[in-house]
């Protein structure tokens, strides 16, 4: 039995080459996004012949030579700025450390309960060895009864409001996926700058 899941300690790294490209002065707002994207896409590639390399010739062994206090730090890091910015898009706000008090008012602790009430129960689910789909079912049985809760003692107009769900997003804010448009936009010497990053991205992968 194989189970697959999107991995997370890579994007730590994509956010820092997003943010870094994104920074860029040179760089119109259009052709900034396309250049984000065609990195993206080619470090996602990259990674998956990698991937497949690693596999085809069974070299996953070179792990054990990585220094454990490394990896135990890189770990930690990772699910700190995961946990963070969880809890941003829970309470609405960015967190600092020296803001960590604020989220024991009421009125910030409230959105986030739900969110650790079902991580709580996919570490459960995943420390006790039950079956990895059971993350899966609590995710969409998480959403399903926030709204079944949420719609009988309230309305959606009223969630809305009150900042219980993503959005309101503007027209035209949704996501599109690459267009061959991108590739002609993207700056090709920031791509090739960041040949460096897509490497990263690759390693930590």
């Amino acid at each position: 039995v194989a189970i697959a899941g999107a991995q997370d300690t890579a994007a730590i790294v994509v956010a820092a080459v997003a943010a870094s490209i994104a920074a860029n002065p040179d760089l119109t707002t259009d052709a900034k996004v396309a250049t984000v994207f065609v990195v993206l896409a080619l470090a996602s590639a990259a990674t998956g012949v990698c991937m497949l390399l690693v596999g085809q010739f069974g070299l996953s062994a070179v792990v054990r030579y990585l220094p454990e206090p490394v990896i135990s730090g890189f770990v930690a890091g990772t699910g700190w700025l995961l946990f963070r910015g969880g809890a941003e898009v829970a309470v609405g706000n960015p967190i600092a450390l020296s803001e960590l008090g604020e989220l024991a008012t009421w009125e910030r602790f409230q959105f986030l309960l739900p969110a650790l009430a079902l991580g709580l129960f996919m570490v459960g689910c995943i420390a006790s060895r039950l079956n990895n789909a059971l993350v899966s079912v609590a995710i969409l049985g998480g959403a399903i009864g926030f709204h079944v809760i949420g719609r009988s003692i309230s309305s959606l107009a009223v969630m809305e409001r009150d900042s219980w769900l993503i959005g309101p997003f503007g027209a035209g804010s949704s996501w599109s996926p690459m267009q061959p448009a991108d590739l002609q936009a993207a700056d090709w010497s920031v791509v090739g700058t960041s040949a460096f990053s897509i490497l990263a991205i690759v390693g930590v992968s």
